[in-house]
């Protein structure tokens, strides 16, 4: 990012979307977590938090599409369906682990790892969820000029040449 004010800003709508994603899987996580385990998930929380600011220093593009995909996720806890397949998928690698110790018939993640692992599993999900529809709302409104949007189209470039060979340069097609 160009102007330091601008990031400054962004780093703003960050804390505050990232805030309000918080409110439905602490409520759903915590009861579930062992008092170990709760340092983990602050650790996870807190990395969780972090790497996309590094990242939007990088790319204005990123942070707009986790600043707005963050803001329509957080809106999704009204009906928090994502936010609880989410948790469900923590959990469930959790338990495939056999980091978390189950009794009267709930999952509880025990330890700092299980809590880690359970909270940055479900960071994880709803954040690519966050991107995903991030990135749709950018395309959607061209919101930075000279970026490529679905209204302007002479802006969309096709690659010139095929990246199949990226990892292996015999699959480049010439």
């Amino acid at each position: 990012m160009s102007d330091s004010s601008d990031l400054k800003f962004w780093r703003c709508k960050w804390l505050l979307v990232f805030s309000l994603n918080l409110i439905v899987p602490l409520i759903w996580g915590w009861p579930f977590t062992d008092k170990s385990g709760r340092l983990g998930m602050g650790i996870a929380i807190f990395l969780a938090w972090l790497w996309p600011m590094f990242v939007g220093e990088k790319s204005q593009r990123f942070l707009f599409a986790m600043v707005v995909g963050g803001g329509f996720v957080a809106a999704l806890q009204i009906c928090p369906v994502i936010q609880m397949v989410a948790g469900m998928v923590g959990i469930t690698v959790t338990e495939s682990l056999e980091l978390a110790v189950q009794s009267r018939r709930l999952t509880k993640p025990n330890g700092e790892l299980a809590g880690f692992l359970t909270t940055a599993i479900t960071g994880s999900v709803l954040q690519a969820v966050a991107l995903v529809f991030g990135a749709i709302a950018y395309l959607l409104t061209g919101r930075y000029p000279g970026w490529p949007s679905v209204q302007d189209p002479k802006k969309i470039e096709p690659c010139l040449r095929p990246q199949a060979g990226m990892f292996d340069p015999e699959l480049d097609v010439e």
